[in-house]
């Protein structure tokens, strides 16, 4: 994981070998240093607990508190709804279609009724 973000290697890959050298030398500690002292987050808990990791660039300091309260939502079988959702506001936002405030607004209102009409809305309300 980098900052939160999953990182997966293709069953289809014609250099799986190639990229998972690759993620054992990203996803090292020495690595993942540089990574975060050139302002990426981290997923690396070891990492997170290190005070020098709040020295290290300034949104630093909510990064572990935001991590510790991260829920995976990629798993819900209505993500791909609310991905495209999301992109699709976001694109009108950036085009000038709409404003950015018209635009997360309308996707907040579609992403809570795609929410409420998923068949696991139950589960989401006890997490």
């Amino acid at each position: 994981m980098v900052g939160g973000q999953g990182v997966s290697i293709s069953q289809y890959s014609a250099h799986k070998d190639e990229a998972w050298k690759f993620l054992e030398w990203f996803m090292s500690r020495p690595q993942q240093w540089k990574w975060v002292e050139g302002c990426g987050m981290t997923g690396v808990s070891a990492i997170l607990k290190d005070p020098k990791f709040l020295e290290a660039a300034p949104p630093n300091k909510s990064f572990p508190v935001s991590m510790s309260m991260t829920k995976d939502y990629w798993h819900l079988p209505a993500y791909p709804q609310l991905l495209k959702s999301f992109q699709h506001y976001v694109h009108q936002a950036i085009t000038g279609q709409l404003s950015a405030d018209q635009a997360l607004d309308a996707c907040a209102a579609e992403q809570e009724r795609i929410l409420r009409a998923s068949p696991n809305q139950k589960a989401m309300k006890t997490q």
